[in-house]
């Protein structure tokens, strides 16, 4: 009998992790990777389940409309789950059977395999295949119905940053890292790498906290890792359930339901802007040598911001190479420059 789960959306989490269905990067691509991720309330991790025949589901991502797809109609094990335009295969057909409580397998029409993170890894990132039934809690799913909320997008303008933006949302700019969650698949590891034309996600103010129940072979270092990737913030979950675990910060067991409250990482600096005049544009070199491999190049006109911008330090005791913020050298010279 068919499952009525209603036309809304959900998040689709899994069991072992608490990570969440997410298509990779919010990519709107056919074949883009499904991956596990931490829920930051993106529509690239929301799913709408739309009845088939037979019992079956599609599941389609609400970013993209594109629906799950064992990639080649593979029937191996380990075969990649990605998201492709809607074509009637029965590798887009899904069957969610019921194991008890809230959890699902969710099992592919064609191959009879499960939806699997790979490797039962709890990673932000980690590849979603298909695999035969184990048993374990990597191949087991919740379906946690999507909130209306005032989730909004916000397109980048020269001059932003995470601050000024989330000041602007939130009234609050130290919130900058509510706004870098929800994008870092999109801006990538340096929050301060915005550049004007971005689309970013701007999601409602969180809670100030969240609860985590341990697993086997957990640790308040690993916790910490996953939620702030900083193993070292362990003391501020430790701290925050001192009552529940005890004098002994190692003494976290299976079961024990933590709080984990939320950190206010240090406020980005402010980025600075400027165009590039140089009617011959200006290469970014590897080296302060004009014989350096080029590592980027900006036409005129071009709008840099301070991780791009020479800092005007001196480099190898000349004063005419400046220093990127990421190691990268040009040319502060005026007609006489190597093209750098």
């Amino acid at each position: 009998m068919q499952q009525n789960f209603g036309d809304g959306y959900y998040q689709i989490v899994a069991k072992h992790s608490g990570k969440v269905l997410d298509v990779q990067g919010g990519s709107t691509d056919n074949g883009a990777d499904i991956i596990q991720y931490h829920a930051t309330g993106a529509d690239n991790q929301l799913w709408q389940l739309v009845p088939a025949s037979g019992g079956y589901y599609q599941i389609t991502s609400k970013h993209s409309g594109k629906v799950l797809d064992v990639k080649g109609g593979s029937t191996q094990d380990g075969a990649q789950v990605v998201q492709y335009q809607p074509t009637g295969g029965d590798n887009q057909l899904w069957n969610f059977v019921s194991v008890g409580g809230d959890d699902y397998q969710i099992v592919a029409k064609h191959s009879a395999r499960l939806l699997d993170v790979k490797g039962v890894s709890r990673d932000d990132g980690a590849l979603v295949t298909q695999y035969h039934a184990t048993g374990a809690d990597n191949q087991l799913w919740k379906l946690v119905p999507s909130q209306p909320s005032a989730t909004t997008t916000y397109t980048v303008r020269a001059g932003d940053s995470l601050w000024s933006i989330a000041q602007q949302f939130y009234g609050d700019g130290n919130q900058w890292n509510t706004i870098y969650d929800a994008n870092r698949q999109l801006i990538g590891p340096d929050p301060n790498n915005l550049r004007p034309g971005m689309v970013l996600t701007i999601p409602p103010t969180p809670p100030s906290t969240t609860t985590y129940t341990v697993q086997a072979g957990d640790s308040l270092w690993s916790i910490a890792q996953q939620f702030y990737g900083d193993g070292n913030q362990w003391n501020t979950i430790y701290d925050a359930n001192r009552q529940v675990i005890g004098p002994d910060p190692n003494n976290i067991r299976p079961g024990i339901v933590l709080t984990i409250p939320s950190t206010t990482p240090p406020t980005p600096p402010q980025p600075t802007w400027c165009i590039v005049t140089a009617p011959s544009g200006i290469n970014v070199r590897s080296a302060p040598t004009s014989q350096a491999g080029i590592v980027a190049t900006y036409t005129v006109g071009a709008s840099l911001n301070y991780v791009q911008v020479v800092t005007g330090e001196n480099v190898s005791g000349n004063p005419l190479w400046g220093c990127s913020q990421q190691g990268h050298y040009f040319w502060l010279g005026a007609t006489d420059h190597p093209n750098g």
